[in-house]
Parts: C-alpha cells; sequence; structure tokens
C-alpha cells in the first residue's frame, strides 16, 4: 500500500478539528496459517510502514499464533505480538486548543496471551484466558508544536516528558453450566493489574516483577441465566 499524499491523521492532536499531516508513506503487510486439520497448527502475520520524511520514520511488527488441539476436549493458544516504532511522532500534551505539543519517541510494544478451554460434558465447560500488554516508550528529546495546518514547527525548548513504562495483565477464569435448554449458571473470577513507570526496564523478567509488586485486583462473580417459555407459562396459568 502506497500513500504519495501522506496522510492526514484527526486523532492523534486529542482536539476536535485539529489534524497531523503526515508525508508519503508506504505498507507492507502479509499472513499466513498451516493446516487447521493438525494437531498443532500456527497463525501469524508481519507488517513494515515507513512514512517518506526526513528523519526516519519506521514501523515493524509481526504476531505468531500456534494452536495445540490436545484433544476434542482441549485446547490452548498462546500469541505473541510485538511492534516496534523508530522515530515516531506522537502527542505529548497541550495547554490549550491551540498549543498542541508532539514528541519524537522509539516505542515497542509486546503482546502475550493464553487461551484455554476444556469441554468437561456437553453441559460443563471451562474457559481460561491470559493477557499481557506492556509499552515502552522513550522520547528522543525533540519536540514540536503543531501548526493549524497539521504541520510541525520544531521547538527550541526540552519539554521534559517522561518515558512510560506501562504493563497491563489481566486474567479471566470462567466456569459455565448448561443445566437447561436456553439457561446457564457462570462463575467467573478475575485478575487484574494496571502499572505505569517513567523508569525503563529492558529485562523482561525484572519488569514482571516489578509488575507483580503493584497492586492487584481480584473479583469474583456468578450469573444466572434462566430461560422461561412464554408459550409454556401462558398454557400453565390459562
Amino acid at each position: 500500500d502506497y500513500r504519495p499524499l501522506g496522510n492526514r491523521d484527526y486523532f492523534e492532536p486529542r482536539v476536535q478539528g485539529r489534524f497531523y499531516e503526515t508525508d508519503a508513506a508506504y505498507d507492507l503487510f502479509g499472513m499466513y496459517s498451516t493446516d487447521y486439520r493438525k494437531r498443532v497448527y500456527f497463525d501469524g502475520d508481519v507488517r513494515y510502514s515507513r512514512i517518506m520524511s526526513e528523519d526516519l520514520q519506521e514501523e515493524f511488527g509481526f504476531e505468531l499464533r500456534p494452536t495445540f488441539r490436545a484433544s476434542d476436549r482441549l485446547n490452548m493458544t498462546y500469541g505473541f505480538r510485538y511492534l516496534g516504532k523508530n522515530g515516531d511522532i506522537g502527542f505529548v500534551g497541550l495547554q490549550n486548543q491551540n498549543n498542541i505539543f508532539f514528541g519524537r519517541r522509539d516505542t515497542d510494544t509486546f503482546t502475550n496471551t493464553l487461551r484455554a478451554s476444556y469441554i468437561f460434558t456437553n453441559e460443563l465447560s471451562l474457559k481460561f484466558d491470559l493477557r499481557h500488554y506492556w509499552s515502552l516508550v522513550e522520547y528522543m528529546g525533540s519536540y514540536y508544536r503543531l501548526r493549524d495546518d497539521g504541520r510541525l514547527d520544531p521547538l527550541a525548548d526540552d519539554l521534559d516528558i517522561n518515558n512510560i513504562n506501562y504493563n497491563a495483565f489481566t486474567i479471566d477464569l470462567l466456569l459455565t453450566w448448561h443445566f437447561a435448554p436456553g439457561s446457564q449458571l457462570t462463575f467467573a473470577w478475575k485478575n487484574n493489574i494496571d502499572s505505569n513507570m517513567a523508569r525503563i526496564t529492558r529485562s523482561y523478567s525484572e519488569n514482571l516483577r516489578n509488575m507483580f509488586e503493584q497492586p492487584q485486583i481480584n473479583s469474583f462473580s456468578i450469573r444466572l441465566l434462566y430461560y422461561l417459555d412464554y408459550q409454556r407459562l401462558r398454557g400453565m396459568f390459562s
């Protein structure tokens, strides 16, 4: 995909009616998958994009999703996605609707997911869903003011914007019992960790340790869904 006229982004400025104009760019994308009839199969994709500006602005990402079908009852899928941006320019803050500031940064985003399901019987099943999102944003010291025409003017001053080391970790566990036609009872456990730090940590294990030291939110819930047949009830009371 080639965009010779560039792109007009109305979301990045965070102010209604304002936009950010980028130079010409191109995108490359490909996806792949193996035979789903196999016990182990793979899905994934790879992408690359570049903005044709004087300074390097490029993006590279890929995703890999292997699935293991252990039996008719047990199914597991692991997913890994990486997205890296070099020289990315994006919103950092504003003073008012007329003073919108952008900054140049390098970003790395890693997403790990693990999904599993187990069918005990036709009526009883268990689902497990884990997701860890890790995003690193490291500013390079170059900042800009957004003009009305969508272009950028360099700023001489350093805005002293903090780097970002953000983690979002979630677990969802659902036990579902279909005890009658159209009716089910669901037991759910949810775990959530949300952390945002300014210190960049490149070690995955160290980042995990720091993340698990943050406060966690655990919730348990029970949901009952019961189907009532109106015609049957009407016959009982008529």
